[in-house]
């Protein structure tokens, strides 16, 4: 023992010495390096490994996508008519979006998903130019004013929607602050089949 150094944890670090043995150092270097060896090749087998089920996996699916199968042509024409639809329904809702001036400070997606009958816009909107004030102020009221108004023009209903379902709108309104983008404001509306009404 050579000395003992402060505390860890409450406890005291021994530090210990040991006579300089040239084989013995060159024996553990040796077993360092073999050991690295040894940690490379199983790291090299192991990505091997996985690219060898990666590929057995595209195989499989593509000989499960080439498979014959007995198709229901009710069910498949169902499905084709529900796809346009979708296309329709989502393509009005993104078009209307484009229109409002909440648009072009906004990323915007309109999805759809016929099996749960439900279409869903979800926008993030940068509002840091226009409501942020002497570099750190903004009127939280001001945003949900013009969020709200923007929505209310937005809001509508297609004439498809009767036949499908629910409309799910968000808009997630963002300061850049501190080089983030702060959520000042969520605006959330339903349209419900159902009721005939937002909500």
């Amino acid at each position: 023992m050579v000395t003992i150094v402060g505390s860890i944890g409450g406890d005291q670090q021994v530090v210990l010495k040991r006579k300089y043995n040239r084989n013995l150092a060159n024996n553990e270097h040796s077993a360092i390096l073999k050991g690295k060896e040894l940690y490379i090749k199983d790291l090299i087998d192991i990505m091997e490994r996985e690219q060898r089920l990666r590929d057995e996996s595209a195989r499989n699916a593509e000989a499960d996508k080439n498979k014959l199968r007995l198709i229901d042509l009710d069910a498949a024409e169902e499905k084709a008519k529900r796809d346009d639809r979708d296309n329709v329904i989502v393509n009005a809702y993104q078009d209307a979006f484009s229109k409002t001036e909440l648009a072009l400070m906004s990323t915007a997606k309109v999805n759809s998903n016929y099996g749960g009958s439900r279409v869903s816009l979800v926008a993030t909107s940068n509002l840091t130019s226009k409501f942020l004030t002497n570099g750190n102020t903004y009127r939280r009221s001001e945003i949900k004013s013009y969020i709200d108004g923007q929505m209310n023009k937005y809001r509508f209903v297609h004439e498809a929607v009767d036949k499908y379902g629910d409309i799910d709108l968000t808009v997630n309104a963002v300061i850049q602050f501190d080089g983030k983008a702060v959520n000042v404001y969520t605006y959330k509306a339903t349209w419900s089949q159902i009721m005939k009404s937002w909500r």
